[in-house]
């Protein structure tokens, strides 16, 4: 089986799996949703990703998410 090098993997520190991604226009800024409730944003830092928020504002697994720029810095619906 051959591999692509275009892929990368990172920790994504969910406790369960991911079940949606969305990115910004720029590709600084992505958004999970998981089966463990959880929502997480992440900004783009050198070479790799950092989460600046973490919410858990769900009683079920959280099965899609879009974002767009508001008055505040970030907004996921």
């Amino acid at each position: 089986m051959a591999t692509n090098s275009s892929f990368h993997h990172f920790s994504h520190g969910h406790h369960d799996l991911v079940l949606a991604v969305d990115y910004n226009f720029y590709g600084t800024r992505m958004v999970t949703a998981s089966s463990d409730h959880r929502l997480k944003v992440w900004d783009r830092k050198d070479d790799g990703w950092t989460v600046t928020d973490v919410w858990k504002a769900h009683d079920a697994e959280v099965t899609d998410v879009s974002q767009f720029a508001g008055l505040d810095r970030h907004t996921c619906i």
